[in-house]
């Protein structure tokens, strides 16, 4: 069985970043997640309607929460990992 869910509540960090090509809305945006005493700052990825919305409702500073996939992006030769974000 493969499940890919992740559930995340945050603050946005900074206004979100709108991209434009060939009819297609993509959205980027950070929330800062506190754990425990630390905060982890997560990098989001909107596609489409979602992407539209976030342009027109999501602000710095709004509090968040985000439904989507973990996407792990791994060197080939050393399996390191080079970045965390989640679609959404």
């Amino acid at each position: 069985m493969n499940i890919n869910k992740v559930l995340i509540a945050g603050r946005l960090t900074r206004e979100p970043e709108i991209t434009r090509r060939n009819e297609t809305v993509t959205a980027r945006y950070t929330l800062a997640v506190n754990i425990g005493e630390n905060t982890e700052y997560i990098p989001c990825l909107s596609f489409g309607k979602q992407a539209e919305l976030a342009e027109q409702y999501l602000h710095q500073g709004k509090e968040l929460l985000v439904i989507g996939w973990l996407h792990i992006k791994r060197a080939e030769d050393s399996g390191r990992i080079l970045y965390v974000k989640i679609l959404v």
